[in-house]
């Protein structure tokens, strides 16, 4: 019906041949049918909903990669954690052994003391002075574990020596026995004495005996100074 109220009322052309007139370039209007609306309004709607679930996945993902940082970032600290607390009783550790260490060493020490100062000088030096006669004492070193005394001396002769040892060796109140380690001439000769001599007496069991004893007795009565209380 248009196309032909088209054909009516466009002008015609002179000349033009009439299969000319039967050409519609425009073609007739038609309305668009309900479906295709309703196919635009679910394509629209498809559209919105993959963009709004693209938003929500994104979202979700940058919000699962903070909470693997944050929970990387806590294992990162607990393990901080874990390695200080290694390194601060690894510390500890060395502190406390050197604390021992120095309570061993330093117990050693004056158990040594205590020995040294409970020790019976007095009978030890009694007993070398009265062997010694004519004897000139040079030096006297004593050690406590050994319990023997190291004697130095100048004598005129080997035979004032042997007399010495013989009388050091006689005197079993004072000492086990005794022998000539070493003997040689003085560089310096002091008037008749030319001889240098070194000898080791081994102290008696009984003053050995004694000694220990009174290192016990100074050893339990040092706790008790120490705490101010009987």
């Amino acid at each position: 019906m248009t196309s032909w109220l088209h054909r009516l009322t466009r002008p015609r052309i002179a000349g033009a041949p009439r299969w000319a007139d039967d050409l519609d370039f425009l073609g007739g209007t038609q309305p668009a049918a309900w479906w295709a609306w309703v196919l635009l309004a679910l394509g629209v709607l498809a559209v919105v909903t993959l963009s709004l679930e693209r938003q929500s996945l994104s979202d979700e993902l940058e919000r699962a990669d903070a909470r693997l940082r944050q929970a990387q970032r806590f294992e990162h600290q607990a393990e901080m954690r874990a390695k200080l607390a290694a390194a601060q009783a690894a510390e500890h550790e060395q502190q406390a052994r050197r604390q021992v260490q120095v309570s061993e060493q330093t117990l050693r020490a004056a158990t040594k003391l205590v020995q040294q100062l409970a020790y019976p000088w007095a009978d030890v030096l009694g007993g070398v002075e009265q062997a010694s006669g004519d004897v000139a004492l040079l030096g006297l070193r004593h050690d406590v574990q050994s319990g023997e005394v190291h004697l130095d001396a100048a004598v005129r002769d080997d035979l004032m020596a042997l007399k010495w040892v013989d009388a050091l060796s006689a005197d079993r109140a004072h000492f086990d026995q005794a022998y000539l380690q070493s003997r040689e001439p003085l560089q310096q000769p002091v008037g008749e004495f030319t001889t240098r001599v070194q000898l080791v007496a081994v102290l008696s069991p009984r003053i050995e005996i004694a000694a220990a004893a009174r290192a016990a007795e100074a050893a339990s009565a040092a706790p008790v100074k120490a705490g101010g209380r009987p």
